[in-house]
């Protein structure tokens, strides 16, 4: 009868140091696969776990062991490239600093080329971010539509940004986006030789700053 006592507070006492070294090794697993190596100033990734355990016995009743599985495992990434277009906007005192997601929107529902790097390198070079003249004011930092009365005012920077994304992508396709050299003609006119050329320096500006935060555009 003693010895019947004993192995059944055996047995429970064996069931509960399984759970609680279960438990431990599922926090330590979600510890690990969450941790992120984005910087503090962005939100962690979002992540989702399910974990499958069985504690199994053997005929007798006695505990052998307990094994445990993950089911399933979904990860979402963060993209860092509107954080990383403020940092650059900011950095530059632009009047479109806060309006990083605004490019990535656009480009994701146009489906440009990834780096989403265009638009801001045409608005430096045509109006050095939006701070000459009244381009700001007009919210149409890319000098669209041309000069003068046939230049086009927009009535926000989102509203800019999603219509001549727009614009470039359906009229140019994406090489215009990879290379700007490929539709400086029509974009810019005739007098414009060297147009592409610094737009492309300044895509290449932006993604060498992206670098030295930490990230790949």
């Amino acid at each position: 009868m003693k010895r019947l006592v004993l192995l059944r507070k055996f047995q429970k006492n064996f069931v509960r140091l399984a759970l609680s070294l279960l438990v431990a090794g599922i926090f330590f697993s979600a510890f690990m696969l969450l941790r992120s190596p984005l910087q503090d100033v962005l939100e962690p990734d979002r992540q989702e776990m399910n974990f499958d355990y069985e504690i199994i016995q053997n005929n007798a009743g006695s505990v052998q062991g307990v094994s445990t599985k993950i089911s399933s495992l979904k990860v979402e990434t963060l993209d860092s490239r509107g954080w990383v277009f403020d940092q650059y906007l900011k950095n530059n005192d632009s009047p479109l600093a806060g309006h990083g997601e605004d490019f990535v929107n656009a480009c994701d529902k146009f489906n440009t080329p990834h780096d989403c790097t265009l638009l801001i390198a045409i608005a430096k070079v045509e109006t050095n971010l939006c701070k000459t003249g009244i381009s700001s004011k007009q919210y149409n930092c890319w000098g669209y539509g041309g000069s003068g009365e046939n230049r086009i005012i927009y009535t926000s920077f989102e509203q800019a940004i999603d219509d001549i994304t727009g614009r470039l992508m359906n009229g140019y396709r994406a090489r215009f986006f990879e290379d700007p050299e490929a539709g400086e003609l029509f974009y810019c006119g005739a007098h414009c030789n060297s147009w592409g050329d610094k737009v492309k320096d300044v895509q290449n500006e932006l993604k060498a700053y992206a670098k030295e935060l930490g990230y790949e555009l």
